[in-house]
C-alpha cells in the first residue's frame, strides 16, 4: 500500500498527505510507530502528550474522503493494478536511457518515475539548472498532449494510479517523440 514497505522501511514518524484522500479534500496525517507511541503512553506526567488544536483537525468531510479512498484502494485492487501497469511503465521508460544522448538515468517504482537529463552521458553530469533542455522537452510533451513536471535536470512523472496499459503506452509514446525532437537538435 505504501512505497516505504517495498524497501522494508519501518519509520518511527510518518507524514502523510494528498494520497489519503485522493486529493479530493486537503488532508494530512502523522503516523507514529510503536516505539514513539509507547514513549508517550508510558509518560504519566502528561508532558508527553500529542496535542492538536488545528483549524481543520478531524474535519468530517476529509475523514470521510480518506475512508472512502482506502475502501476503493482495497476493493478495486489498485495496488495490484499499479504493480502490473507500473512494471510496463518502468520497462518502457528504461528504453530512454540508451536511446537518447542526454538521458543519463531513468529510475522509479510503479507509476512514479524520474528521467534525469545530463550534459555528459559518460560522467552522468546533470544538465545545469539554467539549461533549456528540460523545459524544451516539457514544451514538446505539452504540444503532444502531455503535461509533465520538471525539477532541475529531472522530469518527474507520477500519473494516476488508475492509468491503463493503453494510457501508459500513449504517454510513453508522447514522451519518446518529445525526447527525440529535442535530441535531434543537440
Amino acid at each position: 500500500m505504501f512505497g516505504t514497505r517495498l524497501w522494508g522501511v519501518k519509520a518511527d514518524l510518518w507524514a502523510l498527505a494528498k494520497g489519503i484522500s485522493s486529493g479530493y479534500v486537503p488532508l494530512g496525517a502523522t503516523a507514529l510507530g510503536k516505539k514513539v507511541t509507547d514513549a508517550f503512553l508510558a509518560d504519566s506526567s502528561e508532558l508527553g502528550t500529542v496535542g492538536h488544536g488545528y483549524t481543520y483537525s478531524g474535519h468530517p468531510v476529509a475523514a470521510a474522503a480518506a475512508l472512502a479512498t482506502l475502501d476503493v484502494l482495497e476493493e478495486e485492487s489498485v495496488v495490484a493494478h499499479v504493480a502490473r501497469v507500473g512494471a510496463h511503465f518502468q520497462a518502457r521508460l528504461a528504453e530512454f536511457e540508451p536511446k537518447f544522448g542526454f538521458v543519463g538515468n531513468v529510475r522509479g517504482k510503479g507509476l512514479m518515475a524520474g528521467i534525469e537529463m545530463v550534459s555528459d552521458k559518460a560522467l552522468r553530469t546533470p544538465v545545469a539548472r539554467a539549461s533549456d533542455i528540460p523545459p524544451r522537452v516539457a514544451r514538446e510533451a505539452y504540444a503532444r498532449g502531455a503535461m509533465v513536471r520538471i525539477s532541475g535536470p529531472n522530469m518527474i512523472l507520477s500519473p494516476p494510479l488508475v492509468m491503463t496499459m493503453a494510457e501508459v503506452d500513449h504517454l510513453v509514446d508522447v514522451l519518446d517523440a518529445s525526447f527525440a525532437a529535442v535530441d535531434a537538435t543537440l
